[in-house]
C-alpha cells in the first residue's frame, strides 16, 4: 500500500521506478520522468519496471519521456527452458535469482512453448541453485510426460494483473511505450 504523488525524475542511470516482490495496491499520481532541457535521455533503462508484484496498481497523469528502454514494463516471474531430471524434478534453465525467485511452497504452472496450458500446476517441495542461471525444482506432484525443453514456467505466487493507466503520456522512448 503506497502512493507516489508528484515525484519526478530528471535523469537516472537505470530504471526510474522499480516495483517488485509482493508489492500490492500502489499508485503513481502526477509522477514524471523527463530529462532536463537539452539532455537526450532521462533514464538509461525502463521508466517504470514492474516485476513479480501482486498487482492492483494505478498510474494517473504521469509522463515518461525519453527513457532508454521501455516507458513501462510489467511482467511476472516467467522463465523458459527446462530439462527433466526425474519424475518430480526438473532443471530450470536461463533463470536468475532477481528475475526468477523460486521458493519452496510456490505454486508453479507449466505451459507449452506456445503458451498453451498443459494442465499442470504443483507446489515446489525444494529449490536448489545449481549455478548462476540454473535451478533444480522439485514438485509435490509427478511431472507430465513429454514436456518440451522449451516449456515455460509461471510462478503463480505473483500476479501483476488489475492495473489502470489513465491520462499518461509515453513519448520518445527508445523501445516500447
Amino acid at each position: 500500500h503506497m502512493t507516489l504523488f508528484n515525484v519526478d525524475i530528471e535523469g537516472f542511470p537505470g530504471s526510474g521506478y522499480q516495483y517488485y516482490g509482493h508489492q500490492e495496491y500502489w499508485q503513481m499520481i502526477n509522477c514524471d520522468i523527463i530529462p532536463p532541457e537539452g539532455d537526450f535521455i532521462s533514464t538509461s533503462a525502463d521508466g517504470v519496471h514492474v516485476r513479480q508484484s501482486q498487482g492492483y496498481f494505478k498510474m494517473i497523469n504521469c509522463r515518461f519521456i525519453r527513457c532508454g528502454d521501455d516507458g513501462l514494463n510489467i511482467h511476472d516471474n516467467v522463465s523458459a527452458g527446462i530439462e527433466v531430471a526425474d519424475s518430480h524434478t526438473l532443471i530450470a534453465l536461463n533463470v536468475l535469482d532477481w528475475r526468477n525467485p523460486f521458493s519452496a511452497g510456490d505454486e508453479i504452472e507449466i505451459r507449452s512453448p506456445n503458451l498453451a496450458e498443459t494442465g499442470f500446476r504443483s507446489r515446489l517441495r525444494a529449490v536448489d541453485h545449481l549455478d548462476d542461471n540454473c535451478m533444480s525444482l522439485t514438485f509435490e506432484h509427478r511431472l507430465p510426460k513429454d514436456l518440451s525443453p522449451r516449456s515455460i514456467l509461471f510462478n503463480r505466487e505473483y500476479d501483476s494483473a488489475n492495473y489502470m493507466i489513465e491520462g499518461c503520456l509515453f513519448a520518445l522512448n527508445r523501445a516500447r511505450g
